[in-house]
């Protein structure tokens, strides 16, 4: 538990950092902190965990890295399934909302399942992330949502 721990920590300080070295170390830090951190012991930190690596994933994807946007959203998916919304509202909603943006990248203009997913996510966050708790949040997420509906619509 204390070697996911600091795994974890270790993945956090290097994403803060953001370079592609930098990012490469996170990854491999948070890959073994999911690891030492298992969803069925510690699910929230597992959770968390998850979070940041689709984050330190997804970065290193848009920087054309090795990784690849659909492990970004393999990350979001499990981050979404393991943070509890009632214990850690503003980790759900951030991993809803990530999980939702790399699914409206990786749908493209062909891929209407996905969008669909995508738009669920936003849902979720914008129950988080309310018009009078977080104006601005809701705001973007809100676009985004809109966005993605008439993306959706556009495909059908």
């Amino acid at each position: 538990r204390t070697i996911g721990t600091a795994h974890h920590v270790l993945g956090q300080i290097s994403l803060a950092r953001g370079d592609a070295p930098s990012l490469t170390t996170a990854i491999d830090h948070l890959r073994k902190a999911v690891v030492a951190l298992p969803r069925t012991s510690k699910p929230s930190a597992h959770g968390e965990t998850q979070l940041l690596l689709g984050i330190a994933l997804a970065s290193q994807a848009a920087s054309e890295g090795p990784a690849t946007l659909s492990e970004a959203v393999e990350a979001y998916r499990a981050a979404v399934a393991t943070i509890d919304e009632g214990t850690h509202p503003m980790s759900f909603a951030s991993a809803h909302n990530n999980l939702a943006a790399a699914l409206v990248q990786q749908a493209g203009t062909s891929d209407a399942s996905l969008l669909r997913e995508a738009i669920q996510s936003y849902y979720k966050a914008l129950g988080v992330f309310t018009k009078t708790t977080f104006p601005p949040q809701h705001a973007i997420i809100q676009r985004s949502l809109e966005q993605s509906q008439a993306k959706l619509e556009a495909m059908t």
